[in-house]
């Protein structure tokens, strides 16, 4: 089991520094992150299958997909920059942050959880204020597409302007 783990971090850890191979994976992680927050959820809140196991696992998979749908907002804000280094960067300290709170939280569990919160509020701010870069991630992903099936002429060159 580790090693398969330690396969999928590797995996991942590379996919992220990509940025159109970190939006797909992203898809695909929009169905398996929640699932497993949920399992997760109802584990922790024990065997008995009641209301609160129910609960726990509504919460395990809502803040799941909640911290995918920030982590994948904030990203395709990232990927439309033209530089290629906004990407690698924040998947590093997406990578040192996860780590960090991981550590955190087996030291200190409750001030973790307050961080953790923090953070997710953070998330949804920047999610917010990046909007815009993904409304144009979305843009051109669908421009691409539509020129591809125009014919099968190859999509023009994304054209970078400067942020408003």
């Amino acid at each position: 089991m580790l090693i398969a783990a330690g396969v999928l971090f590797s995996v991942q850890f590379v996919a992220d520094k990509i940025p159109y191979l970190d939006s797909a994976s992203d898809i695909v992680h929009t169905v398996i992150r929640p699932v497993l927050g949920g399992a997760i959820g109802a584990l922790l809140a024990g065997h008995a299958h009641t209301l609160p196991q129910a609960a726990a696992a509504a919460v395990g998979g809502g803040t799941a997909l909640a911290t995918h749908l920030i982590k994948t907002g904030v990203r395709m804000g990232v990927n439309t920059s033209p530089e290629p280094f906004s990407n690698i960067i924040i998947s590093v300290i997406e990578n040192l942050t996860v780590a960090g709170m991981v550590v955190f939280a087996l030291l200190h569990p409750v001030p973790a959880a307050l961080l953790a919160a923090a953070l997710l509020i953070g998330g949804l701010i920047a999610v917010i204020f990046l909007a815009s870069r993904i409304r144009k991630f979305w843009r051109i992903r669908r421009e691409r597409r539509l020129a591809r099936q125009a014919g099968g002429a190859r999509a023009r060159p994304l054209r970078r302007q400067p942020m408003a």
